[in-house]
C-alpha cells in the first residue's frame, strides 16, 4: 500500500517508462470518468433536445467530491511526471509544466529512455530514493 501512495503522490525516486505509462493511463481512466459524470446531465439533455442551463448546471454535493478527486488525479500526474524527470537525471520541477502540455508532455515522458544506473535521485528507477 505504500508503494502506491508513493507512486502516486510522492515526489521522490525515480520510474521507468512502462511504470509512468500505466500509472499515468490510470489516472486520467479515472479523470475522464469524472469528466463524463459530471456532463452526464447536460449531455443527456442534449441528446433530448430539452437543454435548459438553468436545471442542468446546478452543482451537488457530489460535485464537490468530484472536483476533489479530479485535482487529486492532477497532483499525482504531477507527482508521476517528477518522478521520470528524475529518471532523467533532471529537477522535478519541470513537471509543473506537465500542467501544460499535458498530452505531448506525457508521450514525450513515455517513449524517451532515462538515464541508465544511478543518478542524483535514486540508485535504481522504480524506487524511492
Amino acid at each position: 500500500m505504500m508503494q502506491m501512495a508513493w507512486l502516486f503522490f510522492g515526489f521522490t525516486g525515480r520510474i521507468d517508462r512502462s511504470v509512468y505509462a500505466l500509472a499515468g493511463l490510470f489516472v486520467f481512466t479515472v479523470q475522464m470518468f469524472i469528466v463524463y459524470r459530471y456532463l452526464q446531465p447536460v449531455l443527456g439533455t442534449l441528446a433530448n433536445g430539452t437543454f435548459d442551463p438553468s436545471e442542468t448546471l446546478t452543482l451537488s454535493p457530489m460535485t464537490n467530491i468530484q472536483s476533489g478527486i479530479f485535482l487529486l488525479g492532477q497532483l499525482a500526474h504531477i507527482a508521476l511526471a517528477a518522478k521520470r524527470i528524475h529518471d532523467f537525471g533532471r529537477s522535478g520541477f519541470f513537471a509543473l509544466l506537465f500542467m501544460f502540455a499535458g498530452l505531448v508532455a506525457y508521450l514525450a515522458l513515455c517513449l524517451i529512455p532515462g538515464t541508465p544506473g544511478p543518478n542524483k535521485h535514486g540508485s535504481r528507477s522504480n524506487a524511492a530514493k
